[in-house]
């Protein structure tokens, strides 16, 4: 499927492009701790160089993009079972992050899962984070 056909697919009332206009960055991310990062709930976009290395969800629940991000910062590997988690993790110091934030609420996680897929579409990262979206 080619890139045109991407960014015209409807996902959670908005086209994909309209979407890829939401990206921000998350300067210092591996320490970012807002309220706002806490409640919010979408993608991740790590780059390296400028080039797109993984597309990741942040779902969880009551920390949302915070707990993401520590997910791939912290001494435990819990969170780096899977080889994406591994990947950021072993370059976490020379990799940048940008979000989309899609909501707040445990009902955006279809969403979420979507838009993942089709911004992995869109980009082709790097390291591909799972077979699923």
């Amino acid at each position: 499927m080619g890139s045109v056909e991407i960014l015209g697919r409807e996902v959670g009332g908005r086209t994909v492009a309209e979407w890829d206009k939401l990206w921000t960055p998350v300067p210092g991310w591996r320490t970012a701790n807002t309220p706002e990062l806490q409640k919010g709930r979408g993608i991740v976009r790590f780059r390296q160089s400028g080039k797109v290395m993984a597309i990741v969800r942040a779902s969880d629940n009551k920390r949302g993009f915070v707990k993401k991000f520590s997910d791939y910062v912290r001494p435990s590997p819990s969170s780096r079972d899977h080889h994406i988690g591994a990947l950021i993790y072993e370059n976490r110091h020379d990799l940048t992050a940008d979000i989309i934030v899609t909501g707040e609420c445990q009902d955006m996680e279809r969403v979420n899962m979507a838009l993942k897929q089709a911004m992995k579409e869109l980009y082709q990262p790097v390291w591909s984070a799972s077979a699923r979206p």
